[in-house]
């Protein structure tokens, strides 16, 4: 979320077993709005305010980015598809990836 910087932890993570989820604008406003009126909620808030959607979208990139790791586009996949893809992702990182040193506290 814009302007909340995520825990440390986050950045300390095996970023082999790290993976960020996108969706296009469009469609994720349109599940907002229909979640907003699901709720009984009236009228414009910055949850389907497109400006902020955008923006929130433009967070994760930049979080995704710097903390290295990979994205699926769930955009018009049902939720087994994007899971699919997710062990997919994981499994080909732990397997090709070298062993990292973490040290966990």
């Amino acid at each position: 979320m814009p302007g909340v910087e995520p825990r440390a932890e986050l950045y300390q993570l095996d970023r082999r077993r790290v993976v960020g989820l996108m969706i296009d604008p469009d469609q994720l406003l349109h599940h907002r709005e229909h979640r907003q009126r699901h709720l009984g909620m009236r009228g414009k808030t910055s949850y389907v305010d497109p400006v902020k959607v955008y923006e929130e979208l433009e967070f994760a990139r930049r979080l995704f980015r710097r903390g290295g790791f990979p994205t699926i586009d769930m955009t018009d996949k049902p939720i087994e598809t994007s899971a699919d893809e997710v062990v997919t992702v994981i499994t080909r990182r732990l397997k090709t990836d070298p062993v990292e040193d973490l040290v966990k506290s």
